[in-house]
């Protein structure tokens, strides 16, 4: 009887799945950065950017403490959903704009290029 059990826990675990690819299917870019989503105020802060990303580049002035305002011009408000705007972006253009809460003005605008994220991999 053990070895019947033993021999159907084997049989399923053998590693064979199904994997479903839906054509246009939601592919949500990321920034490379991680953001502070609690921050109280309109857009999203940057908590850090992060290594070999899209910002980090001798010239960019994006660092900890910016404010990312607006996504390709739609304003990012208090109760934001940053991913709505960068999905189906993998691989595009977007237009950020940023605002620099040290120097309390607004930064430049950035035309980056969006990085895929792990589960837009495949």
């Amino acid at each position: 009887m053990l070895s019947e059990m033993l021999g159907e826990l084997n049989a399923s675990h053998t590693g064979c799945r199904y994997y479903h690819k839906a054509e246009n299917a939601d592919t949500t870019a990321r920034l490379a950065l991680f953001l502070d989503y609690d921050y109280p105020n309109d857009g999203i802060k940057v908590q850090e950017v992060i290594a070999g990303g899209v910002f980090d580049k001798a010239d960019s002035k994006v660092r900890k403490g910016t404010i990312i305002v607006a996504i390709d011009g739609n304003k990012l408000g208090k109760n934001h959903n940053d991913f709505e705007f960068l999905n189906k972006k993998v691989g595009k253009k977007v237009d950020i704009e940023f605002y620099d809460a040290e120097k309390k003005q607004k930064a430049d605008k950035y035309f980056a290029r969006a990085r895929a994220a792990l589960s837009a991999l495949d």
